[in-house]
């Protein structure tokens, strides 16, 4: 499978704390619940809220195109969904694609779930499904918690940076993060 590919719906990466699965339109109330929440809007340079109209559109024109790869994170012991996981912007110079996550704010932290979600996407999905060569990531210098799980992932910061943010005319200062996925450099999940 190549990039740009749709991912098989009932495709199901598996840790030993979580499994992900691609996202569908039964998913929509909940993650539009999480994406809109100020926990997960605060650490997003597009700070608008998403309508289910917009989330929907983005299901039928990105995802089911296999332009973006995203996924639900579910914890392994409850079943209870926990987060996303996913892949965007297809380069194909540099056969990579911008990686994110953002985890429900009642999800437990410090425990490794957003870490393992994370890893089993990048490497089990990216690495080895799409064949990609690295992912990239831009983090918010102040969350230092997302900083830490991309570091542990093998990520290494390219360079700083400011970036805007939309709604509004403000900007915040950023880091352009890669990883090589061939090299495999994960300290810890």
């Amino acid at each position: 499978m190549r990039p740009g590919s749709p991912i098989d719906p009932g495709a199901v990466f598996s840790g030993e704390k979580v499994y992900i699965r691609p996202i569908g339109v039964s998913d929509t109330e909940m993650l539009l619940s999480w994406r809109n929440s100020e926990y997960v809007i605060r650490n997003f340079f597009y700070r608008k809220p998403i309508s289910r109209e917009e989330h929907l559109n983005w299901l039928e024109n990105k995802v089911n195109k296999g332009l973006v790869y995203q996924f639900i994170v579910f914890r392994k012991d409850t079943d209870e969904p926990v987060g996303c996981v996913y892949f965007q912007g297809y380069d194909v110079n540099e056969n990579s694609m911008e990686s994110g996550l953002f985890m429900s704010p009642d999800a437990p932290r410090g425990v490794g779930l957003a870490g393992e979600a994370y890893r089993l996407m990048l490497f089990d999905f990216g690495k080895e499904v799409l064949g990609l060569s690295e992912a990239t990531a831009r983090i918010l210098c102040e969350n230092a918690a997302s900083i830490r799980v991309h570091e542990k992932l093998g990520f290494v910061k390219k360079k700083e940076e400011s970036l805007p943010v939309y709604p509004g005319n403000g900007s915040v200062r950023a880091l352009l993060m890669i990883c090589d996925l061939q090299k495999n450099n994960i300290k810890e999940a």
